[in-house]
């Protein structure tokens, strides 16, 4: 499958796989999985990779998003007097294993993304596919709000299944990165329109983009946006959804 990009969007409890050419989607599928162990759900996603022989395909690119709340920017400068695992604990705690610390660097922004990813992950799609580039859906989310439309005022939300990540850009700047816990579209509706305000963007000409990792009711997308064009004054951002956002901002990392 020469020419072809792999790019996975995996979570602690979901998994979706996308076979690209170009922008042409050529293979998808998505599938949650359980596991009580590391080691269970290593299985349980190998299981769904042995189970779809298109997986096991030569492909020229493969990327993951690791999609998990836990995600934290620190300037580079602040970054290289510390340490990945210092900077963790700060703001996360210690319950995370140490060794499942890691960082992508964002150099556009002189910024650091530090995040934990379980190293069952990391053994289970390197050794499948040693190219893999895996980064946090965190860092997958800034460069593709970045990499267009960003000059006026713009809000991408992307939703998993507890939890969603804002982003805010204007002037090709990064104004604001972080995730809230949800059950509805009316939290979303909720905190999206708090972090403007106090942005001070309410009422700013721009765009708002909904996106999702792939483990989301399309019904909590359509509410959301439906509620979000009956606010006042958020009529001059135009709301859609972003169809396989995730899967999309991967082909920036390449």
């Amino acid at each position: 499958m020469s020419g072809t990009h792999l790019g996975i969007n995996l979570s602690e409890s979901h998994v979706e796989f996308t076979i690209l050419s170009g922008e042409v989607q050529l293979f998808h599928h998505s599938e949650s999985y359980q596991g009580k162990t590391d080691q269970d759900r290593k299985d349980a996603v190998r299981k769904l990779i042995d189970a779809h022989a298109q997986l096991s395909g030569d492909f020229e690119n493969v990327t993951l998003a690791w999609s998990h709340a836990q995600s934290s920017l620190v300037p580079a400068a602040v970054f290289s007097e510390s340490t990945p695992k210092d900077i963790f604990k700060l703001c996360f705690g210690s319950s995370v294993d140490p060794s499942n610390v890691d960082h992508n660097r964002i150099f556009e922004l002189s910024v650091v993304n530090v995040y934990a990813i379980p190293n069952w992950v990391k053994s289970l799609l390197v050794i499948k596919y040693p190219q893999i580039i895996m980064q946090h859906a965190g860092t997958h989310q800034i460069r593709k709000a970045l990499h267009s439309d960003a000059f006026y005022t713009k809000a991408t939300v992307v939703l998993n299944k507890d939890y969603f990540r804002i982003t805010l850009v204007k002037h090709n700047k990064l104004e604001f990165y972080s995730s809230f816990d949800y059950q509805t579209a009316e939290d979303v509706i909720y905190h999206l329109n708090f972090v403007l305000q106090q942005k001070e963007l309410l009422g700013e000409k721009g765009m708002i983009e909904i996106g999702t990792n792939g483990s989301v009711d399309q019904k909590i997308v359509d509410e959301a946006i439906e509620g979000i064009q009956k606010i006042q004054h958020l009529q001059k951002m135009n709301t859609a959804f972003a169809k396989a956002y995730l899967t999309n901002s991967q082909l920036l990392c390449v």
